[in-house]
């Protein structure tokens, strides 16, 4: 379970990383973050 949520965020990451123009580790930390408030 830990693994496909993990695999599901980095690909997501880097999709984030992409549009924001971003690194995809700062991607991942802000949808992270953007997870803890929903």
């Amino acid at each position: 379970e830990r693994q496909m949520y993990q695999a599901a965020l980095e690909r997501l990451a880097r999709e984030f990383a992409a549009i924001e123009k971003i690194d995809q580790d700062a991607a991942a930390v802000k949808l992270e973050k953007l997870m803890e408030v929903a």
